[in-house]
């Protein structure tokens, strides 16, 4: 076994295998060979292991015992007398699975296992990549099978050559080639019973799908399909290279609308932006943003959303994964959705005193803080505070158009603000006309009287009755400071 057997076949797959470890530039890398003792992997181990020392390879084996069958215990006992006979060290796992669901469901979790085992062998042993043994009909078939179910461009690249520490150097050699070197070795490896089986569906593209294809378009279409996952792997590329460049210049910076996102979540500020994009470039932005949050991304979801995008007026779309996108004024906003409906919450306000000249009066009022000072005569406010002028307030309250003390609160029903200075408008109004989003209207911290008129909108705009000016002299000064800059000490006196 430590040599290869002369004939036209091995060095045929030989030939091939070392194409593949050159195009991988697996060079002078440790690598562990994950074999099942089945003809393939069978097959990747003896040539890895013949090709090392020519490759500059240091190979390792790697073998594991899911338990799921019997006879499975001798597989591995099989691959380990394999690897002895090579003088490649072998690692060997055996794992207890505790499998729940139908057959589809068995698969899945043990080749989940499977890997950790072969990531977790790996690592013991220093190795920088793992070697699987998937081949050419391999590709075929999952491409089949991606295509059957209407796959884009990302699922056409099939499997891919390299993901992670995992790599395939056998991805263009055919079973065929495998069994032809296998049989000058006078090797046969072992065999799965359930890979004759016709419930699983890659079994059956297997034994009956791929060859009629041959059949009708001849021995070459093997090699043509794996060659169109090459093509769509180099475009799909350029494509999510492309999608990242525009999704950086969409995805709006923090901070987002207040009220309706976690700090990471996707934010597109333009959505005309977006729609000037060619569709297979918003087709992956809108993807990212989606996945992002843990949400499931398809070609149905994505025309709900270009349709949303053409639409006046807010929309809302649901996504599979608990995530909503909302579309309204001309922005894209994605979250996580709100399952539970929380119950309102009545906030207590916050009094207002009003210090004597020359006093300073502070609070703090859900989160942020609030600090008044009586400005002394001469003395003016400072930049960023919002200036009041006593005598003027004096005066509106003395006529009954305001209601002392001022207080700090949420919205009410009802609530009337003059942004103006002429007339009164809602609130509510006001805050639409402002685009603020309906989840963000409630959380706007307030400045108003005692009764309903609003005086300002902190942050946003004042009432006719306040004006924000830092030259004001002798008058009041009222700061209002986020609670992020409390915790970085910029609040102030």
């Amino acid at each position: 076994m430590r040599g290869a057997s002369a004939g036209p076949s091995s060095a045929h797959f030989l030939r091939l295998l070392r194409a593949g470890i050159g195009r991988l530039e697996l060079s002078g890398q440790r690598i562990l060979a994950a074999c099942s003792g089945g003809p393939d992997s069978l097959a990747l181990l003896i040539g890895l292991a013949w090709l090392g020392r020519e490759c500059g390879l240091e190979v390792r084996c790697g073998t594991v015992d899911h338990g799921l069958r019997e006879g499975s215990g001798r597989d591995a006992l099989y691959v380990r007398r394999i690897a002895g006979a090579l003088g490649v060290p072998c690692e060997f796992r055996k794992l207890t699975l505790n499998l729940r669901g139908g057959m589809g469901g068995v698969e899945a979790q043990a080749r989940e296992a499977r890997y950790a085992a072969l990531h977790e062998m790996a690592a013991e042993t220093g190795c920088s990549v793992i070697a699987t043994a998937h081949t050419l009909n391999d590709q075929a078939e999952t491409l089949l099978m991606r295509l059957g179910s209407g796959t884009g461009l990302l699922g056409a690249r099939g499997i891919l050559r390299k993901s992670g520490i995992v790599v395939r150097p056998m991805l263009e050699i055919s079973r065929q080639d495998v069994l032809n070197f296998l049989s000058e070795q006078r090797l046969r490896g072992r065999t799965d019973p359930t890979n004759a089986s016709g419930m699983f569906a890659r079994n059956r593209v297997r034994q009956t799908v791929l060859p009629a294809l041959e059949e009708a378009l001849g021995p070459g279409t093997l090699a043509a399909l794996g060659r169109f996952c090459d093509i769509a792997a180099g475009d799909s590329e350029c494509l999510e290279a492309m999608a990242a460049a525009a999704g950086k210049e969409l995805f709006g910076s923090r901070p987002a609308p207040e009220g309706l996102l976690d700090a990471d979540a996707p934010w597109i500020r333009d959505a005309a932006a977006l729609l000037k994009l060619d569709a297979a470039i918003r087709f992956r932005v809108l993807r990212d943003g989606v996945q992002q949050l843990g949400g499931r991304f398809g070609m149905e979801l994505f025309q709900r959303m270009e349709a949303s995008l053409r639409q006046r007026g807010p929309r809302r779309v649901q996504a599979e994964g608990g995530v909503e996108i909302l579309f309204r004024y001309g922005q894209v906003l994605m979250r996580r959705q709100r399952v539970h409906s929380t119950p309102a919450v009545t906030v207590p306000p916050l009094t207002l005193e009003i210090p004597e000249p020359g006093g300073t009066w502070s609070a703090v009022w859900q989160g942020m803080h609030v600090r008044i000072r009586h400005l002394l005569p001469g003395e003016s406010a400072g930049n960023g505070a919002v200036g009041i002028d006593v005598s003027d307030l004096e005066r509106a309250a003395a006529g009954g158009l305001l209601r002392l003390p001022l207080v700090m609160r949420f919205r009410r029903a009802g609530d009337v603000f003059r942004p103006g200075g002429v007339g009164t408008k809602k609130l509510k109004e006001f805050l639409i006309d402002a685009r603020i989003p309906a989840e963000a209207r409630g959380r706007i911290p307030l400045l108003t009287d005692s009764a309903s008129e609003v005086l300002y909108v902190i942050g946003r705009r004042e009432s006719s009755w306040l004006r924000r000016r830092a030259g004001v002299q002798g008058g009041l000064e009222i700061a209002f400071v986020p609670g992020d800059a409390i915790e970085k000490g910029q609040a102030g006196g």
